[in-house]
């Protein structure tokens, strides 16, 4: 930086150079001559130390520009027209405001209102101040405080469903709990159990879910949603994930119009043959489809041909999807006359059935031909219909 300060008089000069003020009364040339070399030689020397000592009124003493510090780091001044803002940036400093941190986690949520505070020699101001040598600029993030807290009525974790659903169930209730929760993130600090869970029941009603493989197929799947929406009827379709990244408006149909989707893997798989990786890529890619598609990652899984183990039951769990079956099948993939279709479904009729049919994966056109009459023969035996996930509707607390 440049260090500026008064000259020093002349008389004080000459004399560090080895001048008296008597010496400096003018002389003539013959005395010059006369004392030789050795007055020269003053003169020399007087003049070295006149040009160090002003040489360094007008420069910095380490050579460099001027200097200024952000919370306690120096900052060469770029500019002379700098701001603090520039400073801040040539510092990387990044004022923040305060914010709301979860009560649990510690993850930040939204501002808390508390403002960053920006000082330049212990003055506040705004970030466009213009700044000199010397400045001390102290800038502090605004303080960060734990969200609030409030008291809640609540289910806790439902028991579980069995492993794998051959048919409609009611998944039951957790028990009733008091819980603390943040009130801006709604993660649990503690919970109280104050009320008993209830466990799954199975439906005993006269209650049917129809189901339908293997699609979407633009030649059948469009007829089957005409049908059940003049019918006033849901269904779940289980979508092949490469038939629905060829047809995803269809995929977006079925959800618009009420029904529930359900993962039948990517490329109709047999699981139980897959190595574990495979058999998981076979879940994620169609899901992934489907969420590309703009609706919801189903939560029901279906396994191709019906083959289950173990490890394809718990891959599913663990990707948020039970395990969906089924238990009244009248093989319509094998293309019997519509009567049949319908006599078959009727024979095998019990509470919470389950019905399994197709709309893709070949000719569907008896599945078409039947299903308006299938829907109204159980209409008229007083049979109504639902999903699996219309089942798991479960109220909140008093």
């Amino acid at each position: 930086m440049t260090l500026q300060f008064p000259a020093p008089p002349l008389w004080l000069i000459v004399s560090r150079a080895g001048f008296s003020r008597r010496s400096l009364r003018p002389i003539s040339a013959f005395a010059w001559h006369d004392r030789g070399v050795r007055g020269g030689l003053r003169l020399l020397s007087l003049a070295t130390t006149l040009v160090l000592l002003t040489g360094a009124s007008c420069t910095s003493s380490d050579g460099g520009k001027p200097q200024l510090t952000v919370n306690g780091k120096k900052i060469a001044i770029a500019s002379p027209t700098w701001s603090v803002a520039d400073a801040l940036s040539a510092s990387g400093t990044v004022l923040r405001s305060g914010m709301f941190t979860s009560v649990v986690t510690g993850r930040p949520l939204e501002p808390n209102g508390n403002a960053a505070s920006l000082t330049v020699d212990g003055d506040a101001v705004l970030p466009t101040a213009r700044i000199h040598r010397d400045t001390q600029i102290k800038a502090v993030n605004g303080a960060d405080t734990v969200e609030p807290v409030e008291n809640r009525l609540a289910y806790g974790e439902p028991p579980p469903l069995p492993p794998a659903v051959t048919s409609l169930w009611h998944p039951g209730r957790g028990p009733v709990e008091q819980q603390t929760v943040g009130k801006l993130s709604g993660e649990v600090v503690s919970r109280t159990a104050i009320g008993p869970a209830i466990p799954p029941q199975p439906e005993e009603g006269k209650v049917v879910a129809l189901s339908f493989d293997d699609g979407p197929d633009p030649k059948w799947t469009p007829s089957i949603l005409a049908i059940l929406k003049d019918e006033g009827v849901p269904a779940t379709f289980c979508v092949v994930g490469s038939s629905a990244k060829r047809h995803t408006d269809l995929v977006q149909s079925e959800t618009v119009l009420g029904h529930t989707l359900c993962n039948h893997t990517m490329d109709h798989a047999h699981m139980t043959k897959r190595a574990h990786d495979d058999m998981v890529a076979q879940m994620v890619d169609c899901t992934a489809v489907v969420t590309s598609a703009g609706v919801p990652a189903p939560t029901l899984f279906r396994a191709p041909y019906g083959e289950l183990s173990p490890d394809v039951t718990q891959t599913a769990q663990a990707q948020g999807m039970e395990v969906f079956g089924w238990n009244i099948d009248p093989a319509d993939y094998r293309k019997p006359a519509s009567s049949t279709i319908v006599a078959r479904v009727l024979a095998q009729l019990k509470p919470g059935g389950i019905v399994l049919m197709h709309d893709g994966g070949g000719d569907r056109s008896s599945t078409v031909a039947a299903l308006r009459p299938l829907i109204r023969a159980l209409k008229a035996q007083g049979w109504s219909f639902s999903t699996p996930t219309r089942q798991s509707t479960v109220s909140p607390p008093p």
